[in-house]
């Protein structure tokens, strides 16, 4: 999971606002945001999760190595 947010509840979701972000992943594993549906804790798939409107924008990707992410930060320093 990406991330927890207690207390998810499909019947009333309040939830912090997030979109257009990017979650990385390692490879082979899925996705899963655990949440009340019809009053039973369930793993939702993210498509099902941004089914409710939330995280619009955000996409999946698999973490890239660690040369690439090293290389990232350098870039975000030296702008």
């Amino acid at each position: 999971m990406p991330y927890s947010i207690n207390n998810c509840d499909t019947a009333d979701l309040l939830v912090p606002y997030l979109a257009n972000n990017t979650i990385y992943i390692p490879p082979g594993k899925k996705v899963g945001f655990n949440c009340k549906v019809n009053g039973n804790v369930t793993e939702l798939t993210f498509e099902k999760w941004q089914s409710y409107g939330l995280d619009l924008g955000t996409t999946i990707k698999v973490t890239p190595d660690i040369q690439t992410i090293i290389q990232w930060g350098r870039e975000m320093l030296q702008h």
